[in-house]
């Protein structure tokens, strides 16, 4: 019985939101629902969707730059060492030119 029901609700919603009959939005009678026959609502959640998505850039943009500059030249030579892109004398060499 309530697979029935459930199934029923998920069939006739969306017909009645993209018809405009105003169920998720109170009943508007013989008016206009307004903006794109009642689908304004979409708009706005695309609209508020963009804005959360730039906040997030935003403070993405502000907060890399601050982690890309713990690097230090000592970090980048330990690693092409670790990796064996150098062999011990050359990393001995530059490391005195770091230091």
């Amino acid at each position: 019985m309530r697979h029935s029901i459930f199934a029923s609700l998920i069939i006739s919603l969306p017909s009645s939101l993209i018809a405009g009959t105003g169920t998720m939005m109170g009943n508007w009678g013989d008016h206009s629902p307004g903006w794109f026959g009642g689908m304004g609502w979409i708009f706005m959640l695309f609209f508020w969707g963009l804005v959360i998505l730039g906040i997030i850039a935003l403070l993405k943009w502000i907060i890399a730059p601050k982690a890309a500059i713990t690097n230090s030249a000592l970090d980048i030579l330990n690693e092409r060492y670790a990796k064996g892109e150098i062999d011990k004398q050359e990393f001995e060499n530059k490391k005195q030119d770091i230091n």
